[in-house]
Formats: C-alpha cells, sequence, structure tokens
C-alpha cells in the first residue's frame, strides 16, 4: 500500500515539475511577444516619422523644380542661356523620383 501511495505521489510530483516547466516556457513566450510587439510599435512610429520627412523633402524639391522651370521659362524670353537651370532641374526631378520611390517601400513597410 505505501509503494502505491508512494509511486501515486512520483507521479504528481513529476506532473507537477512539468507544469511548471510548460507555464516557464508560456511565460518565456508572452514576454518575447510583448517586447516584439513594442519593438514593433516603436518601427511604425520611426516609419511614419521617416515617411513625414521624405514627403516634406519632395515637396521641397517639387517647388524647387517649379520655380527652375519657371526662372528657365523667363530667362529663355530674356534670351538668357539657361543650362545651368536645366542641371537644377535634372537634379530636381532626379531627387523627387527617389523620394517617391522612398515613400513606396515605407508605405509598404508600414503596412506590413
Amino acid at each position: 500500500m505505501k509503494s502505491n501511495i508512494t509511486n501515486f505521489l512520483n507521479s504528481k510530483s513529476v506532473e507537477l515539475k512539468s507544469n511548471k516547466i510548460e507555464l516557464g516556457a508560456i511565460q518565456d513566450l508572452e514576454k518575447s511577444f510583448r517586447k516584439e510587439f513594442s519593438d514593433s510599435k516603436s518601427a511604425d512610429g520611426d516609419i511614419s516619422k521617416a515617411i513625414s520627412v521624405i514627403e516634406r523633402t519632395k515637396n521641397m524639391m517639387n517647388n524647387i523644380f517649379k520655380g527652375a522651370g519657371e526662372i528657365e521659362a523667363r530667362a529663355k524670353e530674356l534670351g538668357v542661356d539657361v543650362e545651368e537651370i536645366d542641371n537644377i532641374m535634372k537634379v530636381s526631378k532626379d531627387v523627387s523620383d527617389r523620394m517617391d520611390a522612398k515613400l513606396k517601400l515605407l508605405s509598404k513597410a508600414l503596412t506590413m
């Protein structure tokens, strides 16, 4: 009889140890999930800030492009060489195109 009780108690002890290990694993998983979720929210904020900076830069470059176009038109009316203005317009257009590409990538990252 004593042997049966000892066996029973030993099996319950093993069950309790097993449950304790499972609970610890679940708690570790929950802690890891909370950290990843927090990091993800922080990354979303950083991406949103980057999008905002890129949009402002793109708007600035578009204004430069527009202004250079107006200057070029006036310079042509006056017969002035506009090669330098053409260079400014090309650079502005290139920067604006790169900003568009970055905005698309960041917007896509934000929706993931």
